[in-house]
C-alpha cells in the first residue's frame, strides 16, 4: 500500500509529458545512450490506460526517433518475438546491446525492475480509464475498477525526477 502512496506523489510532481516536452525527453533517452550504451525505460500506468497498445505500436515502428532495429519492447513480460520473462529475469536482463532502448511496460514494471533509467508514468482520468476497461471486455472491467488498481506501485528506489506523467493518451500525444 505504501509503494501506491509513493506512485501518488510522484504523480504530481513528476515532469509533463506532452507534445512540449517530447524533444527534452527525447534528448535525455539520447544522453543516457551516449554514457551508459543502453537504456531501460519502463511504462507504467493501471489497467486501461493504453500501455498495451502503445507497445504494439512501438513494435510495429520504433518508438519516437528510435527505429524499431534499435529498440526492445517487453509488454507483459512478453518479448517482441513472443518469449515469455519472468519476475525474476527481468532484474537480470542483461543481454541488451550496445545502443539499445530497452522498453518494458507493465502495470509492475517498476516492481520488476527497480533500477530503470527512466519512467513514464500514464494516467488517465477515472472515467476514461474505466471506458477504456469496458470496451475491453465486461470482466476487464468487473475486475480493475477497483481503487487498488488505480495507482502502481513504485518502490522507494525511484524518485519524482525519474519520471515522466502523461496525463493524457499516450499514442495521440507520440503521433501529433
Amino acid at each position: 500500500m505504501i509503494y501506491r502512496l509513493h506512485a501518488r506523489g510522484i504523480g504530481k510532481k513528476g515532469d509533463i509529458f506532452n507534445e512540449d516536452s517530447i524533444s527534452s525527453f527525447e534528448s535525455r533517452v539520447k544522453k543516457i545512450l551516449d554514457n551508459k550504451g543502453t537504456c531501460t525505460l519502463i511504462i507504467i500506468g493501471s489497467p486501461g490506460t493504453g500501455k498495451t497498445s502503445a507497445a504494439k505500436e512501438f513494435i510495429r515502428r520504433g518508438f519516437l526517433s528510435f527505429e524499431k532495429e534499435k529498440t526492445y519492447v517487453i509488454d507483459d513480460l512478453r518479448g517482441e518475438n513472443g518469449e515469455r520473462y519472468t519476475k525474476k529475469s527481468i532484474r537480470h536482463f542483461d543481454h541488451l546491446q550496445y545502443g539499445k532502448l530497452l522498453i518494458l511496460i507493465d502495470y509492475r514494471a517498476a516492481w520488476y525492475l527497480k533500477n530503470a533509467d527512466i519512467g513514464l508514468f500514464i494516467t488517465l482520468n477515472e472515467d476514461k480509464r474505466l471506458m477504456n476497461l469496458k470496451s475491453r471486455s465486461p470482466r476487464s472491467l468487473r475486475r480493475y475498477k477497483k481503487r487498488f488498481y488505480r495507482n502502481p506501485p513504485i518502490p522507494y528506489t525511484y524518485n519524482y525526477k525519474d519520471f515522466y506523467i502523461c496525463k493524457e493518451n499516450l499514442l495521440t500525444i507520440l503521433n501529433s
